[in-house]
């Protein structure tokens, strides 16, 4: 009976409650204007190309986004995101998709350092968020890998009340034929505090200088917490 009891508990405490993230399935994508371009994205999702298009458009050169719709490689539904790195000889700006707004610091853009980002929004929580999930199909020409990343943010929880990460996950993207399901564990700083968004974040390259012709395509991104015996 004690054996039984404590393989339920283990039971119990490793199920999870799945979410869907909005605009998750990649199947919805907006049009806007940066610069002299027209740029897509999906909805509710950010990427690097309108940062990128934009300095382009100040030195008056073109541009090509690195975040697009596929309708050809896909997990499910009808689409999926394609990340491509940008190609070294150009600039070796990274490229990004989020479900949070992606801000860098102007003077960090100009001194070529772009790996302070900060992330406005992301999908609103009530819960202690454990997992975030995805499905990847990653090829690259050279020893690279990609990259998804969970933070868990606290409104006002920071010094002065600024917002503050109080939970985070990383797991390395490898190469793949087909998709693979992804899945990122959150852990958190202390045992109790809950978060009130949570950002998720890919990226093409973990290089400094990106692989030219990496490709990482995303699609069906969801988020679950945990039910029951945690």
């Amino acid at each position: 009976m004690k054996k039984l009891f404590i393989l339920l508990s283990i039971a119990l405490a490793t199920q999870t409650n799945a979410q869907t993230i909005t605009g998750g399935d990649m199947e919805t994508w907006k049009t806007y204007t940066v610069g002299f371009s027209s740029q897509q994205r999906p909805d509710a999702w950010f990427s690097t190309d309108s940062l990128i298009g934009f300095i382009k458009s100040l030195s008056l050169k073109s541009y090509s986004q690195r975040v697009t719709k596929s309708t050809t490689v896909k997990n499910g539904g009808t689409a999926s995101a394609m990340l491509v790195s940008a190609d070294p000889s150009v600039d070796s700006l990274p490229t990004i998709l989020a479900n949070g707004n992606i801000k860098f610091n102007l003077t960090d853009i100009l001194a070529g350092n772009f790996t302070k980002i900060n992330y406005v929004g992301g999908t609103n929580v009530t819960k202690r968020i454990v997992f975030a999930h995805a499905y990847t199909q990653y090829t690259t020409t050279s020893a690279d890998t990609g990259q998804m990343t969970v933070t868990a943010f606290k409104n006002g929880a920071g010094v002065g009340g600024t917002d503050s990460a109080i939970g985070s996950g990383s797991k390395l993207i490898m190469n793949s034929s087909s998709f693979v399901k992804q899945t990122c564990g959150v852990s958190y700083n202390d045992a109790t505090m809950v978060p009130d968004r949570i950002v998720i974040t890919f990226t093409t390259s973990r290089k400094t200088v990106p692989v030219k012709g990496t490709t990482l395509y995303v699609d069906d991104v969801t988020i679950s917490d945990p039910i029951g015996i945690e």
